[in-house]
């Protein structure tokens, strides 16, 4: 009678809200699961973004330290060079001083 039926459809809207709320937990479940996935591939590609920018500003870096050492040596051989000369200018204007206050002959 009308109390069974009540009851029938009270199991029935029970049972369907149920299965909302199942449906709905899933739903939610997945779609975190989802979120996750894409943050984790995102933190990846971000990653992956930042190693590459560090090798090329290491390469660069490299490229710069190895051009700077260059011309480091180059300076380096040039102030060998400057160096040498001048001792040889000393050492000759001496000679030439000696030559000069000690006589032609004693040099």
């Amino acid at each position: 009678s009308a109390a069974q039926l009540q009851e029938d459809i009270s199991n029935t809207r029970n049972q369907e809200m149920e299965k909302i709320k199942e449906a709905f937990v899933q739903e939610k479940t997945q779609l975190l699961q989802t979120l996750a996935s894409d943050k984790d591939k995102l933190l990846e590609r971000i990653t992956e973004m930042s190693e590459d920018k560090l090798r090329q500003l290491e390469e660069t870096y490299k490229r710069e330290a190895s051009l700077c050492e260059e011309k480091l040596q180059q300076s380096q051989l040039v102030s060998e060079g400057l160096r040498q000369e001048l001792v040889e200018t000393r050492q000759g204007v001496r000679e030439k001083d000696r030559g000069t206050c000690w006589g032609e002959g004693e040099s």
